[in-house]
Formats: structure tokens, C-alpha cells, sequence
């Protein structure tokens, strides 16, 4: 009976092997509900920041412009303060002077690109948190000629939270003459989605063309890593 006992006892390698598996197990299967947990968090917040801007966009073209509006490139600062008025607060976004160079650095010190490099500093003209403080809306009045569209950068979360990483909690969007709140990540867009949302990619503004994929494709966070 003593001998059958030795038989089926575990050795202490044993033992220790079995837990160090039991842990890795472990330590693997949490890692993915966490990050399941937060990509679903990013696609609610993503969606429903969107809704917010595109809402809240429709809203400044009926009361300041009649509903019907045929925008220049001088009227996006206009536009952005409207905008600002409509969705903001009075809370600050960092201590920097919004529209200098100071802002550019603030943006690259704070963000990075979809692949995790450093990003480009984009969205310096201005900054406010959305009225209810749940997301940071960034602009760019559209200052150079070869772009001369209203870009929009969404923080889903709020730049208080991380990632800040474009292409997972930071979106771009452009406002075309017509008032209309468009993705980036289309093909008219200045910035496409076959050239910057790629795993690849060390662009400084790779990232920005993945609102399109993030609004049409269904698994999109799914995907995040």
C-alpha cells in the first residue's frame, strides 16, 4: 500500500511545473479580458463622440449659418469657435498657448501613433473638452493651402486617459465646404486609409486614415492590440 502511494505522489518539480503553468494560463487569459474590456470601452466612446461632433455640427450650420453653408477657408476659425461653443466647456486643455508651436509639442509629447511612434503634432490650433468632459476635441483650422479643410481630432476618452494613440482612442475627421463632418480613411481624404492605418507604417501621422475602418468595420476593436 506505502509503495502504491510513492507511486502516484507528485514530486515537488512536478508541483511547481503544474502552478508556473496554471499561471501562465492565468496571466494570458486576463491579459485578453482586459484588453477585450477596454476595446469594447474605446467603441462605445468612439461612437458615441461621433454622434456628439456630427450632431453638434448640424446644429452650429442651422443656427449660425441658416442651415445652408458654402464654407471658405477663412471661415473655419469661425466655424471652430461655433463649434467650440456648442460642444465645449470652459476647462482648459494643458498649459500651452493653443495655436503656437508650444501646442504642436504638446501634442507630440502626449500622443503617438497608431504603431506606437511619435506623432506628428497635428490639431494645434485650438482644444476644449466636450461639455459632459467624456472626450478632447482637437482642431486645425485649415491654415495651409494644400489642405484646406477644417481637420477634427476626437480623444474618445479624453487626453487625461490612455492609450493616446491615434487610430485607438485619437480619430481624425475633415469638414468640407459643405458643413459635412467626413472621415479620414477615405479615398478623398487627405489622409487614406491604404497609406495610414497599416501595422507597418512609421509615419508620423499613421493612425489618422483609420476613422473610416473604425466607423464601417464591425470587428475594428476587436482587432486592437
Amino acid at each position: 500500500m506505502q509503495y502504491r502511494m510513492r507511486q502516484n505522489a507528485f514530486t515537488m518539480a512536478e508541483v511547481l511545473i503544474t502552478i508556473g503553468i496554471i499561471g501562465l494560463v492565468a496571466a494570458m487569459t486576463l491579459h485578453s479580458l482586459v484588453n477585450n474590456s477596454r476595446n469594447k470601452e474605446l467603441e462605445s466612446r468612439f461612437k458615441k463622440s461621433y454622434s456628439f461632433i456630427a450632431q453638434t455640427i448640424q446644429l452650429v450650420i442651422e443656427n449660425e449659418y441658416g442651415g445652408v453653408t458654402e464654407l471658405s477657408q477663412s471661415d473655419y476659425y469661425e466655424f471652430g469657435n461655433h463649434l467650440k461653443k456648442y460642444a465645449g466647456n470652459t476647462r482648459k486643455v494643458g498649459d500651452v498657448r493653443w495655436g503656437t508651436s508650444y501646442s504642436a509639442n504638446f501634442m507630440i509629447e502626449k500622443y503617438k501613433t497608431y504603431t506606437n511612434n511619435t506623432f506628428s503634432g497635428m490639431f494645434n490650433d485650438y482644444a476644449f473638452y466636450t461639455s459632459n468632459n467624456d472626450a478632447t476635441v482637437f482642431l486645425d483650422t485649415g491654415h495651409l493651402s494644400s489642405l484646406p479643410d477644417l481637420f477634427i481630432a476626437i480623444d474618445i476618452n479624453s487626453i487625461d486617459n490612455k492609450p493616446n494613440r491615434s487610430g485607438f482612442d485619437l480619430f481624425g475627421f475633415y469638414v468640407d465646404k459643405k458643413g459635412r463632418l467626413l472621415p479620414f480613411g477615405d479615398l478623398n481624404s487627405p489622409y487614406p486609409e491604404n497609406r495610414y492605418c497599416t501595422g507597418t507604417s512609421t509615419d508620423k501621422n499613421n493612425g489618422l486614415g483609420c476613422t473610416r475602418k473604425a466607423l464601417i468595420d464591425p470587428k475594428y476593436f476587436t482587432k486592437l492590440h
